[in-house]
């Protein structure tokens, strides 16, 4: 996953947040969803959420949750 200026604009506008409020949110699985697409759509402009929601299930969410927390460290040393 690759979060570029573009990418978080995308989770800005998708989850109608700031990004530095973020931290504040409760992360729900659309916001799972949403943060992963973010990521995904510079390699694969034609990639739909629900094509993300179909990529992540039980035996992989682990990994996910893993790589958005890693997102929100990373966001928080910004602010």
């Amino acid at each position: 996953m690759r979060y570029t200026l573009n990418a978080l604009a995308e989770i800005e506008d998708q989850l109608g947040v700031p990004l530095s409020e973020m931290g504040k949110m409760n992360m729900s699985m659309k916001n799972v969803i949403v943060l992963v697409w973010a990521g995904l759509i510079q390699e694969d402009k034609e990639i739909t959420q629900e094509d993300v929601g179909e990529m992540i299930d039980l035996e992989n969410f682990e990994e996910v949750q893993g790589k958005i927390k890693a997102f929100g460290t990373v966001q928080g040393k910004n602010e």
